[in-house]
């Protein structure tokens, strides 16, 4: 994946606004119609590995927030477990 992006990027990217190349959805959306992306195993790939990524970030989300709660519950509400 990352062989792919170093050859294909510069000429797909050089023809995308700045305001969609950097936008954190809108990269691969736009790459989609691009010539370049029309490679349908590249685009499962990246998929698959930004769902992964999604669902990792949740679980920190989720973690931290437990933990937090936790936290302020001891230390602040005076909750006994």
């Amino acid at each position: 994946l990352r062989h792919w992006l170093q050859e294909h990027r510069p000429q797909a990217w050089s023809e995308t606004p700045a305001a969609t190349r950097y936008h954190p959805s809108g990269g691969i959306e736009y790459l989609r119609h691009h010539e370049l992306a029309q490679d349908p195993e590249f685009i499962e790939r990246y998929r698959k590995a930004n769902r992964y990524t999604r669902r990792r970030l949740a679980m920190l989300l989720l973690a931290t927030a437990g933990i937090a709660m936790v936290y302020v519950g001891t230390r602040y509400l005076g909750w006994v477990w």
